[in-house]
C-alpha cells in the first residue's frame, strides 16, 4: 500500500520466497549488487536451517558472498575483488566441484569427528576425578599426578586424533566426485547434531564411572607388602586407563584404516607408559613397575570376571 511502502515490500518478499520453494531453481537476471545480497539475506532470514553459499567472481558480488554463510570468490579477469571478500577463493569455476564434493564433505565430517571427540576425551577424564569426591569427602583431594592430566590434551591423546581429521576418509576422492549425493549426508547434519552429541556424552559419562569404579575395587592388597595400593597408584591406573579408552575410540570412528594412524595410537599409549616408569623413578625405593605390572593383572582379572 502507498501508505505503508516497507510492509508492502515485506509482503512482497516473501511471496516471492514462498513462490521460489516450489522451483528446482531461480535464476535472477540484471540485478544489482544490493539486490543480489538481499536474496541471500532473505533465505537466511525466513527458512529455518538453511545454510546459504554465495559464489562470484566480481567485485558486484562482494555484497552477496559477505551476506551469505559461506562465500567462495574466484580470482580472474574481473580482478581479485571477490576472492579477498570471500571465506574460501578458487581459481576456476570448476574447482567448486573439488572444494564441495571432496575437500568440503570430508573437511565436514573430520570436524565433527574432532569436536566430540575432544568433548568426550576431556569429559571422560575430568569424571574420574570428580567421582573420587564421593570417597574423599568432597575435600578436593586429587588422585592423578599433576603432569599427567595437564598433558592429558597435549601429548596423550593429540596426534591419533590430528592425524585421523587430517588424512581420514569415508571414500576415495573419485567416489566423491562421481557420486554428489554423498554431499547430502551433510546437509542433513548427519555427523554433527543433538543425538550424535549427546551419544558422545553418555559414552563419556559411562566408561568414566567404569573406569573409576574398576580402579578402585580391583587394586586392592596389591601393594608389595600386602597392603592396600596408595592414592596416587590406583589415579595412576585410572588414568591410564582414560589415556587407552579414547586412543582407543578412536579405532572405531576411523573410516580407512591406516599404519600410520595405528602406530599413532600404539606409540602414544607405549609414550604414556614409558613416562610413568621415568616418574616412578623419582622417589627412591618405590618399586612402581612391578606393583605397576601387577595392579594391571589384578584389574584385568577382574574386568574379565
Amino acid at each position: 500500500s502507498q501508505d505503508d511502502p516497507d510492509a508492502a515490500t515485506a509482503a512482497c518478499q516473501l511471496a516471492f520466497l514462498k513462490y521460489t520453494r516450489h522451483c528446482a531453481a531461480v535464476v535472477a537476471c540484471r540485478c544489482a549488487p544490493s539486490q543480489k545480497a538481499q536474496l541471500v539475506k532473505l533465505i537466511k532470514r525466513n527458512i529455518e536451517g538453511a545454510v546459504t553459499l554465495s559464489i562470484g567472481d566480481g567485485a558486484n558480488d562482494v555484497a552477496m558472498i559477505q551476506a551469505a554463510h559461506v562465500g567462495v570468490g574466484i580470482s580472474g579477469q574481473e580482478g581479485m575483488q571477490a576472492a579477498n571478500s570471500a571465506d574460501f577463493a578458487i581459481s576456476q569455476f570448476r574447482f567448486l566441484r573439488e572444494l564441495l564434493l571432496v575437500q568440503g564433505r570430508n573437511n565436514y565430517r573430520r570436524m565433527a569427528t574432532l569436536v566430540c571427540y575432544v568433548f568426550y576425551k576431556n569429559i571422560m577424564m575430568v569424571l574420574t576425578i570428580w567421582y573420587f569426591n564421593f570417597f574423599c569427602g568432597y575435600s578436593g583431594q586429587k588422585w592423578n599426578l599433576e603432569w599427567g592430566y595437564q598433558a592429558f590434551n597435549a601429548f596423550y591423546t593429540a596426534l591419533p586424533i590430528l592425524w585421523i581429521t587430517v588424512f581420514d576418509r569415508d571414500v576415495s576422492d573419485a567416489t566423491s566426485r562421481r557420486l554428489p549425493q554423498l554431499y547430502h549426508i551433510g546437509i542433513t547434519r548427519h555427523y554433527f547434531n543433538t543425538f550424535v552429541w549427546l551419544r558422545w556424552t553418555v559414552q563419556a559419562v559411562g566408561e568414566a564411572i567404569l573406569i573409576t569404579f574398576i580402579s578402585l575395587y580391583s587394586l586392592a592388597k596389591l601393594s608389595p607388602r600386602g597392603e592396600d595400593p596408595e592414592l596416587f597408584f590406583v589415579g595412576a591406573h585410572t588414568l591410564t586407563l582414560a589415556i587407552v579408552v579414547a586412543n582407543l575410540k578412536l579405532v572405531l570412528w576411523q573410516w580407512t584404516f591406516s599404519w600410520y594412524a595405528a602406530g599413532l595410537i600404539f606409540g602414544t599409549v607405549i609414550f604414556w607408559w614409558l613416562t610413568c616408569a621415568i616418574a616412578s623413578t623419582f622417589p627412591p625405593g618405590v618399586p612402581f613397575i612391578e606393583t605397576f605390572i601387577i595392579g594391571w593383572v589384578g584389574l584385568w582379572i577382574n574386568v574379565q570376571g
